[in-house]
């Protein structure tokens, strides 16, 4: 999946889990699945 998502964006796979990890840390939550609780109590999904 993250390797979909670099070759769609032109960035390296290391970059966009960065970009991941740089999120998670704003959020402040540590996975995938509390990313996608967060957008859904944000009512963004």
């Amino acid at each position: 999946m993250m390797e979909k998502i670099a070759g769609q964006l032109g960035l390296p796979k290391a970059g966009v889990k960065y970009y991941n990890q740089e999120t998670y840390k704003k959020l402040g939550i540590n996975n995938k699945a509390a990313a996608v609780a967060e957008a859904r109590s944000r009512r963004l999904l």
